[in-house]
């Protein structure tokens, strides 16, 4: 059988308005052309769909991004924010930290000052100073020792007349302020810058010759030498007894007193405010005393203790500084 290709296509076309049968009749030309046309045309649209397609994709994936960005850059204005607020807080609590320091700083610059001047006026060694006929006693005050207070030493002596530095303060500056006051009010240091020609204790006594025990401690000096305040306190008398001679008493704290006796000269009167290293009066030998010196003593609570131990204390504590 033998196919033969035509060169036309018919088409048979019933309008609906007449209802007749037309033919209409395509060239292969006409029929590839509008194939090929209609093959363009699809091509272009499914381009076309396909880059709208990739144009929103890629819009949709900057939207994301942008909304991802977006989110950081909140976190991170967030962020700043704490941080600045952080920073804030820690200047703050810098310059808090900062006074507190200089604070303490002055506190303890003022308490290494009152050490430092506690200890400014020592004890001459004995070998430098002593008498030419080797006697040293000069008199003073004592007592008859009949009992065991003689001998009593307290174990505690910085607590007694510092008795609120071992205390627990809830806060370092209120603690540091009083310990600086107490201190600053306790008789350490010498007052005299002297030879101790006779100490505290048990003694053969200058005048009887029967041991007694001497309550403080004798400063050999010139004639109208200086006597300094041994620390902050308030004149508690002034009088000429027969025993002392001329006499300061100066009260420091509630619990301590000192004195100074066989005085020529006062330059004090009572109830007068007195600080550390003060001139009170001038070396004498008024009273019961064989030349001239400064009788010594240390009253706490009441009893007489060992100057010399403070007077060494002052000497250790500015020694530290």
């Amino acid at each position: 059988m033998k196919w033969k290709l035509k060169k036309d296509f018919c088409l048979w076309v019933v309008p609906p308005t007449d209802g007749r049968v037309r033919k209409l009749r395509l060239s292969h030309r006409k029929v590839l052309l509008s194939v090929s046309v209609a093959l363009l045309v699809a091509s272009g649209f499914l381009y076309v769909a396909g880059d709208y397609t990739r144009i929103q994709l890629v819009r949709l994936k900057d939207a994301l991004f942008l909304k991802q960005v977006t989110a950081e850059r909140d976190a991170l204005k967030n962020e700043k924010a704490s941080l600045h607020t952080t920073i804030s807080t820690l200047e703050e609590k810098n310059l808090k930290v900062l006074a507190y320091e200089n604070s303490i700083r002055t506190r303890v610059e003022e308490l290494e000052g009152i050490l430092e001047s506690a200890s400014e006026l020592g004890v001459v060694p004995a070998e430098e100073l002593a008498s030419e006929d080797g006697h040293d006693e000069v008199g003073g005050a004592e007592i008859d020792c009949t009992g065991g207070d003689c001998y009593s030493q307290s174990a505690s002596l910085l607590s007694r007349i510092v008795p609120g530095a071992a205390s627990d303060e809830p806060n370092l500056f209120e603690k540091l302020d009083k310990t600086i006051e107490l201190i600053r009010s306790a008789p350490l240091g010498s007052p005299v810058n002297g030879h101790i020609s006779s100490h505290f204790g048990m003694r053969r006594s200058p005048f009887s010759g029967k041991w007694r025990k001497h309550q403080g401690i004798d400063f050999s000096m010139p004639y109208g030498s200086e006597i300094l305040s041994t620390g902050d306190g308030v004149i508690k008398s002034v009088k000429r007894t027969r025993t002392y001679g001329l006499v300061i008493d100066i009260l420091h704290s509630d619990n301590v007193v000192t004195r100074y006796a066989h005085l020529s000269k006062t330059l004090v009167k009572k109830g007068e405010k007195i600080c550390r290293g003060e001139i009170i009066g001038l070396i004498g030998s008024s009273g019961s005393s064989t030349g001239p010196h400064l009788h010594y003593e240390v009253h706490v609570d009441g009893k007489q203790i060992d100057p010399l131990l403070l007077v060494n204390l002052a000497q250790r504590l500015g020694g530290a500084f």
